[in-house]
């Protein structure tokens, strides 16, 4: 993951393409681990919540394990 933004921001191109770049690789990463948070807070039968504020309240479950 370092190696993969690092690439990118260390590359000659011009800021107008790097950041869209490394906006998209981060946003990957997030929704990523963010996923994997859901199937482990599913797997320990903790409570999975939804709507607007799902994602901040999955969070906050999973930093009080």
């Amino acid at each position: 993951m370092y190696e993969s933004i690092n690439y990118i921001s260390e590359s000659d191109a011009e800021a107008l393409l790097k950041v869209p770049a490394l906006t998209y690789e981060c946003f990957g990463y997030y929704n990523a681990i963010e996923h994997l948070i859901l199937r482990l807070t599913k797997y320990l039968r903790i409570p999975t919540p939804s709507g607007a504020f799902s994602h901040k309240e999955t969070v906050t479950n999973f930093s009080q394990l």
